[in-house]
């Protein structure tokens, strides 16, 4: 359900920043999955150039989960 809601509509958008740390980003998303909120919000996955599993554990995460989200790949390191 990636970008299912219009950003007009958004009251709230929880950004992550992570490079190389794909299970800490599994356990993160995994506590990020419980949150429950009256108002529509967004999880934005920011990846500072991983070399690791970081993009496919984003990637199963927005998949899975009927949330609005998306994945935002940032090649320098130090910029997200």
């Amino acid at each position: 359900m990636a970008e299912a809601a219009t950003a007009a509509g958004i009251a709230a958008s929880l950004v992550i920043c992570t490079r190389n740390r794909a299970p800490q980003l599994a356990a993160c998303l995994d506590a990020v999955a419980k949150i429950r909120c009256r108002r529509p919000w967004e999880i934005v996955i920011v990846d500072n150039g991983s070399h690791d599993d970081t993009r496919a554990v984003a990637a199963r995460f927005l998949q899975d989960r009927a949330m609005c989200g998306r994945y935002v790949w940032e090649p320098i390191p130090g910029l997200s």
